[in-house]
């Protein structure tokens, strides 16, 4: 058995073998503790100064493990090693594994589900048993782990992707004129804008402003830096569009037309004047006067 002794130089203080080889040295004035192999290479050090604990794998000053309280770090590998992070469940399965630029989350039996891969950019979900799915909610979404309450879902058990809004909209540079809000139908102008639509049976209809009443565009395409007004204007899908009955009272499956109403649309009664210029039909019925109504867009 190996016997030490301690020994005091000046304002440190070591704890040496009995042949004078030192183990532990603690400097005072620094402060600093080394553990020191018997080969006097130094290989843990506690540093009070940064503070930080410093792991050396070899004769050379070049650490593997570096736990930094002063900048909050924690630095792996370097000397030539790889620095890893093992993570086991109570049965000592494997179930994180980080290890250089790649991270592996583990299910049962140690079945990969989840694995990002830096050095390609790949991030993979699922598989061996398990549905790899995405969900993404809002700050107001309080339960955060059930799927129908996510804002997007991808699933990757059917391979939809599940939107909970409700048209598909594409931005378009508008003309700065009063009315063009949410609900209203847009026509495109003479300058590759869109303007208010102001005219019955306009050919030049193009849709309905996005975003009225509690339906907001699932996807948009086509946003873009401009110099000039831009709006989300609803293609194909279901959104609010303000309607004038007074021309005409609007049932449930109308189809929509322009009016001489700004913005508004209108119950498309001339079949002949209607064709290529309506806008849709009609989800609500309007019975007299103007309104908000939701439309299901479909140009014809």
């Amino acid at each position: 058995m190996r016997r030490c002794e301690l020994a005091v130089f000046n304002e440190d203080v070591a704890v040496n073998t009995t042949d004078g080889t030192q183990l532990i040295r603690l400097d005072v004035i620094k402060p600093t503790v080394g553990l020191i192999t018997p080969l006097t290479h130094e290989r843990i050090r506690l540093d009070g100064n940064v503070p930080a604990i410093v792991l050396y794998p070899t004769t050379e000053r070049q650490n593997t493990v570096r736990i930094d309280g002063a900048k909050g770090d924690l630095t792996l590998g370097g000397a030539g090693q790889t620095g890893n992070v093992v993570i086991r469940d109570g049965q000592g399965e494997e179930v994180v594994t980080l290890s250089g630029a790649r991270m592996v989350l583990r299910g049962a039996g140690g079945k990969k589900r989840i694995s990002l891969d830096g050095p390609e950019g790949n991030l993979w979900l699922g598989g061996q048993g398990g549905n790899g799915n995405v969900m993404l909610f809002d700050a107001t979404q309080q339960e955060n782990n059930t799927a129908n309450n996510a804002t997007i879902w991808l699933s990757g058990l059917t391979g939809d992707i599940v939107l909970r809004n409700a048209d598909c909209a594409e931005e378009f540079d508008v003309a700065h004129v009063p009315g063009a809000e949410p609900g209203a139908v847009m026509v495109i102008a003479a300058d590759d804008a869109l303007e208010l639509a102001s005219e019955a049976y306009d050919k030049r209809v193009v849709g309905v402003v996005s975003g009225a009443g509690d339906l907001r565009p699932g996807i948009v395409l086509g946003r873009q830096p401009s110099r000039r007004r831009r709006l989300p204007i609803a293609l194909t899908g279901k959104v609010f569009c303000k309607v004038d009955a007074r021309y005409a009272p609007i049932a449930i499956g109308d189809p929509l037309t322009t009016s001489s109403t700004p913005g508004h649309a209108m119950k498309a009664v001339d079949q002949t004047r209607a064709f290529g210029a309506v806008i849709g039909k009609a989800l609500r019925a309007q019975a007299a006067d103007t309104g908000l109504i939701p439309v299901l867009i479909a140009l014809q």
